[in-house]
This record gives structure tokens, sequence and C-alpha cells, in this order.
């Protein structure tokens, strides 16, 4: 039986539409809603499923828990807490049993529909609600632990590890021009200590992100966002990346930074896969590019880079093992904003410990004013995470340095908030960054 009902009558998340809800018994069973390469399956209590169009699951929502699958087939499982931002927590067990289950959801909603029921058109239009179902949830059923083993073994092909990300590029279509670190001896990050740093050709990078765009389908009009790997990419030269830059938006159309209000709506319903620009890490011990060099990668798409400063305080930076490169990392980000490029700093919080931390703070405060960030840029403030046994913790230990707790490292970001957000020309965001997000990513077949 078909009703169309008043869509107070469903609480269904903002932005879906059309919204179906099958009900057996007089209660809800479900409720299933699209947008632009997403289907969101609702099911009773906290529990909301995330499927790309290919039928793949983005990501879970259950009893406050986050858990989203990353391009490279890995799991991350977090919550938001109250003033924090989001936690880690422990990811099941089995991830690809626990994935596999999620999938059953959408095969158990097709066969209430296709079994006698009332199914609720509440918003949209839908000719006939059984067929837009399976339209929309067939491939999404069709991924039992076999198909999700093939899928992730096809996945691992496509990429090299996604050790990391900034906070705003998680939904972000990864293009990998380069492998590794080419610094790779900061002693508080391991994230490309097996891999060996090598730049990749143009044809390299081509064939790549074909095989990942044919891999991911329509997936990626959700993908609005293409993130440069892996580390500083930008040490690629122009030769290189500028063919390679033309070679993603001739793919996916580049949305015109001048572009507002329903003049940027337009653009975006005439081109599903649409991405409001290119990102990547960037350092400033390397070689820099010169301002021309930069203003052609911002005429190509590149947006914002994310410069790791750590620190302002050279002592401090030692200890990390970072090269003191403060008055570079000044000029870079003025020779950035000069090419229209903007720069997400990253700022590391609880590094030297308790006994540089006043001069880890005012050092760093001097260094972020000298580089006037404006509106378009971004200060994150990511906590220290000293690993066990790793060359961090055996430097501070050798020079008696003895850590930030949790709160000493509250301290210091109130501090940080109150010093830089104090007499500024101009607004521009401060967000946490927290590395332990990525770092408590699973494999699905870890086991």
């Amino acid at each position: 039986m078909l009703d169309t009902v008043d869509p107070r009558q469903w609480d269904f998340e903002e932005g879906y539409s059309p919204v179906v809800v099958l009900q057996r018994g007089g209660s809800a069973q479900a409720a299933v809603g699209v947008r632009p390469g997403v289907v969101r399956l609702e099911l009773p209590g906290d529990h909301a499923v995330h499927f790309d169009v290919a039928g793949r699951i983005i990501n879970v929502q259950r009893e406050g828990v986050s858990y989203r699958r990353t391009l490279d087939n890995r799991l991350l499982a977090s919550r938001r807490v109250e003033g924090r931002g989001w936690s880690r927590q422990p990811t099941p067990d089995d991830p690809l049993a626990f994935l596999a289950s999620e999938h059953a959801h959408a095969r158990s909603v097709l066969e209430s529909a296709d079994r006698t029921g009332t199914i609720r058109v509440i918003a949209g239009r839908v000719g006939d609600p059984v067929r837009w179902l399976h339209a929309h949830l067939d491939r999404a059923a069709a991924f039992d632990r076999e198909a999700l083993g093939r899928d992730g073994r096809a996945l691992r092909r496509l990429y090299l590890p996604i050790p990391i990300l900034p906070p705003d590029q998680y939904a972000s279509l990864v293009v990998q021009v380069s492998e590794g670190c080419a610094w790779n001896r900061c002693r508080f990050c391991t994230f490309y200590r097996s891999i060996p740093y090598r730049e990749r050709s143009v044809e390299e990078i081509v064939d790549h992100l074909d095989a990942v765009l044919e891999h991911l389908q329509g997936t990626v009009e959700r993908l609005h966002r293409v993130f440069l790997g892996q580390a500083n990419a930008l040490l690629v030269d122009n030769e290189i990346l500028l063919p390679a830059l033309r070679a993603i938006t001739e793919r996916l159309s580049l949305l015109p930074a001048d572009l507002h209000g329903r003049a940027k709506e337009r653009f975006q319903a005439e081109h599903p896969r649409w991405i409001d620009g290119v990102y990547s890490f960037i350092d400033a011990f390397h070689r820099s590019k010169t301002v021309d060099e930069y203003r052609q990668l911002a005429q190509a798409g590149v947006r914002r880079v994310y410069l790791g400063l750590e620190s302002g305080s050279r002592r401090v930076l030692e200890v990390l093992g970072k090269p003191p490169t403060v008055d570079e990392a000044v000029a870079l980000v003025h020779h950035l904003r000069e090419a229209g490029i903007a720069t997400g700093v990253i700022v590391l919080v609880g590094a030297g410990g308790r006994s540089l931390a006043r001069e880890h703070l005012e050092e760093t405060v001097a260094v972020l004013e000298r580089m006037e960030l404006g509106r378009r840029d971004q200060l994150y403030l990511s906590r220290l995470v000293i690993q066990e046994g790793g060359d961090y913790e055996e430097r501070a230990r050798r020079d008696g340095i003895e850590a930030l707790d949790r709160g000493g490292q509250d301290q210091q970001i109130e501090a940080f908030r109150t010093r830089v957000g104090a007499g500024r020309r101009a607004s521009f965001p401060i967000a946490p960054y927290d590395i332990t997000l990525s770092r408590s990513i699973v494999p699905l077949d870890r086991r």
C-alpha cells in the first residue's frame, strides 16, 4: 500500500530528497533518501548508513559513533565530544564483518518492500516507490563480505596508504602524484617511514587518476575537492604538476572561484562532477617555487596548501627533528598569498614539553603574527601524540623534557587561541587537528 504523508511525520536528515518510509504494523522500519552521490538509509534508533552510488558504504552512524570507510580501504571510528571535537573510538574486532552486516540492512529493506507493508513518500516525487528503492539500494545490497573483499583489493591496487589528511579534506578525492615524504626524519611522525620518496611521472599520475575515477564511478559526484598526496606533493616540478592538474580539471569541472549565489548553484547543477579546488601539504625547508610558479598552480586550481609549522621556536623544532626554517615559513606564506593561494598553518600543541612551553608559545605566536594570516587562511592546533618507544620520546628522555599532560595541552590551546586572536587585523578560523583519528584507522581485512 502506498500513502503520501506530511514530511513532519519523519525527522529525516536535511538535504536529502526524495524520502521514502517503510512501515509495518504501524511502526516505521526504515527511511531512504538521496542527494548527489549519496544514499542515506535511516533505521530505528540512532542508526544511519550512507552508501555511494556504486553501493559502497561511505560511513555508518550508530549510537553516537561514526564509522568511516576510507579510500584506501580502512575503517575510522570516532565520536563527537562536546567542546573537544571528534574523539577516537575502538573499531570492531572484525571490521569487514561489521561493514558486511551494515550492507545487509539494505537487503532487509528491499525484502520488506517486496512484501506487504506500507510505503510512505514524504518528500520528492516517486512514481513507483518499490522500484525506486531497488534502483538506489540494489548495489548496496549486493555487497556481502566476499564483495567487500574484492573491492578492498581493488582499492589497494589503486592507492598507497593515505595516512593523514587535513580535517577539512576527509571528503576529498585523493590523487597521489608522489610517494612518501622527501624529509621523513621528523621524530614525532612515522606516517611515511616505510615508503621511499618518489615523484610520479605525468603518465603515471593520469593513469592513476583514470583508474580511480573508473573504480569510483558516480561516487565522485559527492567528492568536491581534490587532495594531492602523499606528504608534500608540491615538491613535484610544475612541468609535471601543471599537466596533472589539467588532467584533473578536464575530468572534474573546476568551480570558478569568483562564482557566488545563483551563478554558483547553476554551475554545480550543470556540472555534477564539480570540484571547488585542489589542495596539498607543503613544507618550508625544501626548495620553494617562485611566486610565478605558485601563481601558475593557483590558476590551474590550487586553492589552499597546509604547512606544518609545528613551532616558531628553533629549539623546539630541533627536538622535533624538523629543520629550523622559521623565516622561510614566513616568506612562503607571503609568497603563496601573493600568488593567490591560501594557507592552513599547523601548530603542534605540547611540542617541547613543560621546559620549553613558554618559549614554544611566545615564539610561535610571534611567527604567526609575521605571517599575517588573512580571512582565507586557517590555523590548526594539533596535540602532540608521543609514541611509546619512538624517536621523540627517546630524545625527550635524553634532554629531560617532561611531556605536557592533557590538562597542560588544554591550557596551551587556550593560550594560543587567546594570544593569536588578540589584536589581529583579519579574522581567520582556528580549529583542532587530531592526528589520533588517522592513527586509529585500521585495515578492513586486518585479521
